[in-house]
């Protein structure tokens, strides 16, 4: 969180600002709100607010929230100013160039589905470290690919013990902490990946994926996206076992690659850097 309380904190702000109010201030964190917003006031001109919450009251002129949630458009009703414009949904998702970059010839590539390479990425950090749970169940399953690509954070803390796991897989790349991963995901035919923001880099390349749910914060999206047939939700990833991603990873079929594809490219196409400057007014 903050370190200490909303008012010091805006104190420091204004210190670390200057004198001189910029343009726009945009503000990510969910320990700040309305009293926050307000108390800066005189070091900018307009307030930008990244939430995906909608658990509390600000007073920006815009309000982003980049997820699909139920009744989305009700969310921020009585908990922003009536002039406040809300860009809604993944279509504004602030992912970076290279996955708008990509888009259109990993989506042609998908036009005929293929069960080759596997990407797996459960999350920077994944302190509870699902991703070996993962690897055993590509270890058990009957299918076998052609390469698989292993994605971790410097933070991941079994670093170690995973490299002897992929010891035994001549055909498993471990990444750590790659600048890379736009291209990575452009070239795997399917991924197991998290529920968080990695949903909507999967959508721009129309990546299909099943996906394991790691926190409270994923389920809502992770649900939805499921509903919507974008990719397939296995549940709750601490009550998954390598068993059942070797099931999953045994029984997927190459239609429901392309159902997925189309499902997923339709949501977001990695454009919602672009579109937020535009509507703020600056050029990218």
């Amino acid at each position: 969180w903050l370190g200490c309380d909303w008012a010091t904190d805006a104190v420091q702000t204004k210190v670390g600002a200057g004198e001189m109010p910029v343009d726009w201030l945009i503000v990510d964190h969910y320990a700040l709100d309305a009293r926050w917003e307000q108390a800066l006031r005189p070091i900018y001109r307009k307030l930008l607010v990244i939430d995906d919450l909608a658990d509390r009251a600000h007073v920006c002129d815009v309000l982003l929230d980049q997820n699909m949630v139920e009744n989305i458009n009700a969310r921020y009703q009585g908990k922003v100013p009536e002039p406040c414009t809300c860009l809604l949904g993944p279509e504004y998702a602030l992912l970076r160039p290279e996955f708008n970059a990509l888009r259109s010839a990993s989506l042609t590539r998908r036009e005929t589905p293929e069960l080759n390479r596997l990407l797996v990425f459960l999350g920077g950090c994944d302190e509870e470290n699902e991703t070996s749970k993962v690897v055993e169940g590509i270890k058990q399953a009957n299918r076998k690919w052609q390469h698989i690509d292993v994605v971790v954070g410097q933070g991941f803390p079994a670093i170690q013990a995973l490299k002897k796991e992929l010891a035994g897989f001549p055909s498993a790349t471990l990444h750590v902490q790659t600048s890379d991963m736009a291209r990575l995901m452009a070239a795997a035919d399917m991924a197991i990946t998290a529920g968080g923001s990695v949903t909507w880099e999967k959508c721009a390349l129309g990546l299909p994926s099943l996906v394991a749910i790691q926190g409270d914060n994923q389920h809502p999206i992770a649900t939805k996206m499921h509903e919507f047939g974008a990719q397939i939700t296995l549940g709750l990833a601490s009550e998954l076992t390598p068993a059942a991603y070797a099931h999953y990873l045994d029984t997927v079929r190459l239609d429901e690659l392309t159902a997925m594809t189309q499902s997923a490219a339709a949501i977001c196409d990695g454009s919602g850097i672009a579109s937020v400057l535009n509507i703020i007014g600056i050029q990218a």
